[in-house]
C-alpha cells in the first residue's frame, strides 16, 4: 500500500481507506485506482484473516469420479457460494484414499492446508467408507457437513437419496406384474451403489419375490454396463433395475446387439434422470435427483453451521420419472 500511495501521490493511510470502505476523495479515488492498475497490485488478504472471526472461505473435499452427480454437486455448490459472497477451496480425488497410505497421507495434506487456510467450514463429499476417518481427523477443529450415504446417520447430513429413491424404482416395476427382477449394481466399493442393492434386496424381500444374482458393474459407466450385459442370462429377467442411468444405456445397447429389445423383451428403469435420459431409446423410466440443489443445501448449511446456527436447510426430494423403457408409453411423474 505504501507503493501504491507513493505512485498516486496520497499516504497509506488513504489506500487503506479505499480499500476498507472508508471516506476517499472522488479525485484521491481515481489516483488510487490508476495506480493499482499500473503496478498490477492485490491485496495480500491473508493478514486480514488471521484477525477476522469469519473468513467466508469453505472448504470442499470432493471424492470419487466427477461423474454426473459429483458435477451437479459441484455447479449447485459452487453457484449458492457466489450468491452468498463466499469463495471454495476444493480438493478433489477420484480413489478411494484409503486405498494406499501415499494417497491417505495426500489427502490429509491437503486438508490440513484447507484448514490452515482457516476455512469457517468444510464439505466433505464421498462414496467411500473412509469418509468417518476424514471426519475423524478434523476432530471438530472446523464445522463439518457431509455429502455422504452411510448407514451411520450421524454422517449423512445432506444427500442421503438412494435407498428411498431405489424402493420408489423396485415398487412401480413390482407394480406392473415383474417377479423375475435383475439389478445391475454400481461399484460395490461406493456407498450409494449398497444403498440402491439394500433397497433392491428389501423390496423383493417385502413382494415375497426371491432377488436374483446382482451383476456388479466396474463402475458408474455404459461400458461397465455392456459388460453386464455380456454375462447376463437372457430370458432369466423381465425387468432390469440399473445403478445409474448410464449403466442402463450401456445393458440396453448390448442387449439390442443380441436381439434383445427393450421394452419388448424386458422393461428396465435406470438412476440419475441425466438430461439424456429422456432421448434413449427407448426413453428411459429412472429415478431423478436434483444434484444441483444438493449441493446449493451443503453450502448452505456449512455457512450456518461456520455462524454457530443449525439451519434447516431442505434437500428435494427424489422423483420417480416414468417413460416407455418400463411402460411402452410416454412419460409421467409419480
Amino acid at each position: 500500500m505504501v507503493d501504491v500511495g507513493r505512485a498516486a501521490g496520497v499516504s497509506a493511510q488513504t489506500v487503506s481507506r479505499y480499500f476498507n470502505g472508508g471516506y476517499v476523495s472522488a479525485d484521491a479515488r481515481e489516483r488510487v485506482e490508476a495506480a493499482v492498475s499500473a503496478l498490477g497490485y492485490v491485496r495480500n488478504r491473508l493478514p486480514l484473516q488471521m484477525k477476522a472471526e469469519r473468513t467466508n472461505l469453505i472448504g470442499l473435499v470432493l471424492l470419487g469420479p466427477l461423474n454426473y452427480g459429483n458435477a451437479g454437486i459441484m455447479s449447485g455448490l459452487t453457484r449458492a457460494a457466489r450468491e452468498a459472497s463466499q469463495a471454495v477451496m476444493i480438493s478433489h480425488m477420484e480413489s478411494d484414499p484409503a486405498a494406499s497410505a501415499e494417497s491417505w497421507s495426500a489427502l490429509l495434506t491437503e486438508v490440513d492446508t484447507l484448514l490452515s487456510m482457516r476455512v469457517d467450514a468444510l464439505i466433505v463429499g464421498s462414496p467411500y467408507g473412509s469418509i468417518k476417518r476424514i471426519i475423524d481427523y478434523v476432530n471438530g477443529a472446523v464445522p463439518v457437513v457431509t455429502l455422504a450415504e452411510l448407514p451411520d446417520r450421524d454422517v449423512d447430513a445432506v444427500g442421503a437419496y438412494s435407498y428411498e429413491a431405489s424402493c420408489a424404482v423396485m415398487r412401480h416395476l413390482i407394480a406392473l406384474g415383474h417377479r423375475r427382477i435383475l439389478h445391475v449394481s454400481g461399484p460395490s466399493d461406493r456407498a450409494q451403489a449398497l444403498a440402491r442393492r439394500r433397497a433392491y434386496e428389501a423390496e423383493m424381500k417385502a413382494a415375497g419375490l426371491e432377488g436374483l444374482p446382482v451383476l456388479e458393474s466396474r463402475e458408474w459407466d455404459a461400458a461397465s454396463g455392456a459388460e453386464c450385459a455380456r454375462r447376463a442370462e437372457v430370458g432369466s429377467f423381465s425387468a432390469v433395475f440399473a445403478g445409474s442411468d448410464t449403466i442402463a444405456l450401456g445393458f440396453i445397447s448390448e442387449l439390442r446387439q443380441r436381439g434383445v429389445l427393450a421394452p419388448r423383451d424386458y422393461a428396465i428403469a435406470g438412476f440419475d434422470d441425466m438430461p439424456d435420459a429422456q432421448f434413449m431409446d427407448p426413453p428411459l423410466t429412472t429415478a431423478r435427483i436434483d444434484f444441483e440443489r444438493i449441493g446449493e443445501a451443503a453450502l448452505r448449511r456449512a455457512v450456518s453451521r461456520a455462524g454457530g446456527e443449525e439451519a434447516d436447510v431442505g434437500v428435494p426430494q427424489p422423483e420417480l420419472i416414468v417413460r416407455a423403457s418400463t411402460t411402452g408409453s410416454s412419460a409421467c411423474r409419480v
